[in-house]
């Protein structure tokens, strides 16, 4: 902050000072990046955060505000449950359903709703569980991936693994990430940049609340954009070689934090 203005590298929160945020006056909520040239409203800086366009994917844009807000918007229809293709529970360190993720294949994409159990509404908890808390607990190392549905093929090899809630695009500082403290993590990021962003926010986090050791995998070169721990095991690899020992055509190195 200088002033009645913020600045920052870009509009991924890299450091520098090349993007301008206005806070005050009658232009408040309005930024500039003197880097690329873009700029807009605070709707823009969300959209262009999340890596979407209000030119294009508005729509989406207020669903995350909305999602960030608490408050999941979902499109109208007569009967959602026809589009129901998953369910996913999220428990507490008492073996209790805390949280219910559905997903949609709706005729304009998938989409994910979160079920507070406590509150009993379709809404995200203010502070958001990991999945799978209870197999946490019992292990020393864990697998973090992206997305209830790659944590749920690797825990089915007997591969201690969690996601945090909406994968890539959630938001860390909603996280609870407490239950990693002192573990042995190991990120299996998607092939594809979100996926890299995902894994170095997770890092980040993970290296500030203490884990015993951290590993992010090198996905082999081979692999399509996407590509992720569901589709190894759908290809037939030896999954828990891949993930115990990090035999990928690049080691990543263990950074020890003890």
């Amino acid at each position: 902050f200088r002033g009645d203005k913020f600045y920052v590298g870009n509009v991924q929160g890299d450091k520098g000072k090349s993007l301008v945020v206005e806070l005050s006056g009658n232009e408040a909520g309005l930024w500039h990046d003197f880097a690329t040239g873009e700029g807009g409203d605070i709707i823009d800086l969300w959209a262009g955060v999340n890596r979407k366009s209000t030119r294009i994917e508005f729509p989406e844009v207020m669903a995350s505000i909305a999602e960030w807000f608490g408050k999941k918007h979902t499109r109208k229809y007569k009967n959602l449950e026809q589009f129901l293709t998953c369910s996913w529970n999220y428990y507490d360190e008492n073996n209790q359903v805390i949280v219910i993720v559905n997903r949609y294949d709706l005729p304009g994409g998938k989409e994910y709703r979160p079920f507070d159990v406590k509150r009993s509404k379709f809404a995200a908890p203010e502070i958001r569980p990991l999945y799978n808390i209870p197999g946490i607990l019992k292990s020393d190392k864990v697998v973090l991936v992206e997305g209830e549905k790659c944590a749920e093929v690797l825990i089915e090899k007997g591969i201690t693994a969690t996601t945090i809630m909406s994968g890539a695009n959630a938001l860390i500082e909603k996280t609870d990430w407490t239950p990693l403290k002192g573990k042995n993590i190991i990120i299996w990021p998607d092939n594809d940049e979100p996926g890299k962003k995902y894994a170095e926010n997770a890092k980040k986090k993970l290296l500030e609340i203490g884990v015993a050791s951290l590993v992010v995998l090198n996905i082999p070169q081979n692999k399509p954009k996407g590509w992720d721990a569901a589709d190894c095991v759908l290809e037939g690899m030896n999954v828990e070689e891949f993930v115990l020992n990090n035999k990928s055509p690049r080691k990543s190195k263990t950074i020890d934090t003890t």
